[in-house]
């Protein structure tokens, strides 16, 4: 069973919906909404750097952490 979907849902939700039985996730738009939120986070609080590397890494660093939030309540730790 494949959730599409998912984003939005609370960790206890894809607790018990794993448990049921779904073997897939989807959560595109959790990544692409904390994408979009940590580059604006990081533009506000810093308006007159210029630094796109700077930039792109605490965006990437934001994204990882929520993979790893995913993968660590999935079960998919360590397995990817």
């Amino acid at each position: 069973m494949v959730l599409h979907g998912g984003s939005g849902l609370s960790d206890d939700v894809f607790l018990r919906l794993i448990s049921l039985g779904t073997a897939k996730v989807n959560i595109s738009t959790a990544l692409k909404q904390t994408y979009a939120d940590s580059f604006r986070t990081y533009l506000e609080e810093r308006p007159t750097e210029y630094n796109p590397l700077k930039l792109v890494g605490a965006v990437h660093s934001e994204v990882i952490k929520l993979t790893q939030h995913y993968c660590k309540l999935f079960g998919s730790e360590g397995k990817a």
